[in-house]
């Protein structure tokens, strides 16, 4: 029994190219029976690695248990351990997401952070296959595509799953066989999560109508991934022609995206990895302009041509920036060229701008417009709502949103990029001249 549980566990490693024997590795053990077995299985085959547990603070004394036995276990075996402690109901509320994402997404950050600080090739997680089969199942209540039915993949960048070959079963019988320890936590049996309901209800149900059912689902999900590796072919060549990125942001051609039919089905692959789950909502707006949708990740607008994508800042930016009269130039947040000189031929260039320097007040800023903002655009005489000026030229949300004004004290003196503010213009009695030039 055991050594076929570590022969089938390497046989495994080899035969989807998880990684070579002699590659180091983080291991993410949570104390559990999975974690536990896979360490052990490590030890066995003399694979070289570290181990790394977070605690996320959630259940109480159980984890401080669950700590106090990883520790004693990686001293037992002379192993190098990692430890994070994490306040994750507070990461949660900051970023408005679930617990178990906020744990996922701090969890996996770190192990990527130790990955590299310590030179490891891979992180493994001890995911099995009723794991896998939980997740398909999973997947298939909440709504998926083909990617979500294959269950859980051996190998992802690098995460590596070396006990999707085993069951829990599997598992439990291994370490019991060698007396091996192990912790239990309790919110396993908890059915206020769906996948316990899954896990505790639905499969026994499902073993009533068919004794096989976890052979039967394994099967299916070995098919759905050789399904999903046509499909993706296809899909990605078919999105490689919609999408172009510019800057942080991501753009869609919402012509050529109606063109492929089916689009619903085009547009859950391409909003897939932005977690958005609106994707019928989504669709039926295609034809408006200018609503707003958010994963927990991402925003996405429907322009009059396009759909724009943006990653959600969760960190709090300066607003203003601020250029005093010795810069010559600045990179940030947009790259400006800024010179002085005596009165010379004024350029039609809209990047660049020719201000009286004399009616300067320094420093100058540079911030993002608010409601109320008013200006009078070059060869007017009387101030214009800028809400009013984007509208009339044509700008879309986004446009709005990345544009930056230069400022003198509380006047605007330059939508950079479009025009300048009259009252600043040069004329016959400037003297000297301030330019500011917008580089791309």
């Amino acid at each position: 029994m055991i050594n076929k549980i570590k022969n089938r566990v390497e046989k495994y490693i080899k035969s989807e190219n998880l990684f070579s024997l002699d590659q180091k590795i983080i291991l993410a053990i949570s104390g559990g029976a999975d974690s536990v077995c896979l360490m052990y299985i490590f030890l066995e085959l003399g694979i070289d690695f570290e181990l790394a547990h977070c605690n996320f603070n959630l259940r109480g004394s159980e984890s401080e248990d669950d700590e106090v036995f990883i520790k004693e276990l990686a001293s037992k075996h002379k192993l190098k351990l990692h430890l994070k402690k994490i306040n994750t109901q507070e990461y949660a509320l900051s970023r408005n997401i679930s617990i178990q994402m906020a744990a996922r997404d701090i969890r996996y950050e770190w192990f990527n952070y130790l990955k590299d600080k310590n030179n490891a090739h891979y992180i493994a997680t001890a995911h099995h296959l009723d794991d896998s089969i939980e997740t398909s199942l999973l997947n298939f209540i909440r709504g998926t595509g083909i990617n979500g039915l294959r269950g859980i993949s051996s190998k992802r960048d690098n995460i590596v799953r070396p006990l999707l070959t085993l069951t829990r079963k599997e598992i439990e019988e291994y370490l019991n066989s060698k007396n091996f320890t192990f912790r239990n936590d309790s919110s396993n049996k908890s059915l206020l999560y769906k996948r316990n309901k899954i896990r505790h209800q639905l499969i026994p149900l499902l073993e009533e109508i068919n004794p096989r059912i976890r052979f039967t689902i394994s099967n299916n999900i070995n098919r759905m991934l050789e399904v999903e590796q046509v499909f993706k072919n296809s899909i990605d060549k078919v999105l490689a022609r919609l999408i172009y990125k510019k800057d942080q942001y991501i753009y869609v051609s919402k012509d050529k995206l109606i063109k492929n039919n089916p689009v619903r089905t085009y547009l859950f692959e391409l909003l897939k990895p932005y977690k958005f789950n609106q994707i019928d909502d989504i669709y039926r707006a295609l034809d408006s302009h200018g609503q707003e949708f958010f994963s927990i990740t991402h925003r996405l607008i429907i322009e009059k041509d396009e759909l724009v994508i943006s990653q959600i800042n969760f960190k709090k930016e300066k607003k203003d920036f601020f250029i005093s009269k010795n810069n010559s130039q600045i990179s940030y947040p947009i790259h400006l060229r800024l010179t002085t000189k005596n009165i010379d031929t004024i350029s039609q260039n809209t990047y660049i701008a020719h201000f009286d320097y004399e009616k300067l007040i320094f420093p100058l800023k540079l911030r993002k417009w608010k409601n109320g903002d008013k200006f009078i655009p070059l060869g007017m005489n009387n101030f214009k709502k800028l809400s009013d000026f984007f509208i009339d030229e044509k700008y879309s949300k986004i446009r709005k949103e990345q544009q930056w004004l230069l400022c003198s004290a509380n006047d605007i003196i330059w939508i950079v990029g479009s025009r300048i503010d009259d009252r600043y213009k040069v004329v016959s009695t400037t003297k000297k001249l301030y330019i500011a030039e917008l580089l791309k």
